[in-house]
């Protein structure tokens, strides 16, 4: 389950349910660049690699005063549902890397032309 954590964590990195958070800066902060950001790398958030990454550095629920209260139930949740449907189907793309990339911003962000998957049950 650990690989699956960082495997969301990483997904939510990429892709985050709200890319926009309104904050006031109270003080400037170096921000560690890390390599190749647009690249789906899960180690990225391995316990090797998060050695020293200051702790609101990836924060997909907000943090601090404002932190979410459904952030556990959140990870339980997908855990669960990923590898209940992982452990016994194969998960494809039905359309172009494109066509999934073409987002619309709400209050959060949603695919325009849906989830364009199908799922092969796995023999």
């Amino acid at each position: 389950m650990v690989y699956l954590e960082q495997v969301i964590s990483e997904t939510l990195r990429l892709c985050p349910p709200l890319p926009v958070v309104s904050r006031a800066v109270e003080e400037e902060r170096g921000v560690a660049n890390s390599p190749d950001p647009d690249h789906f790398d899960p180690y990225r958030f391995s316990a090797e690699n998060s050695v020293g990454r200051q702790p609101y550095s990836f924060v997909p629920f907000l943090g601090e005063r404002k932190m979410c209260t459904g952030k556990r139930y959140a990870y339980m949740q997908r855990k669960a549902i990923l590898s209940t449907v992982l452990r016994n189907y194969q998960v494809l793309p039905c359309g172009s890397r494109e066509e999934m990339e073409k987002v619309q911003f709400r209050m959060s962000l949603h695919i325009i032309s849906g989830f364009n998957t199908k799922l092969a049950a796995i023999k």
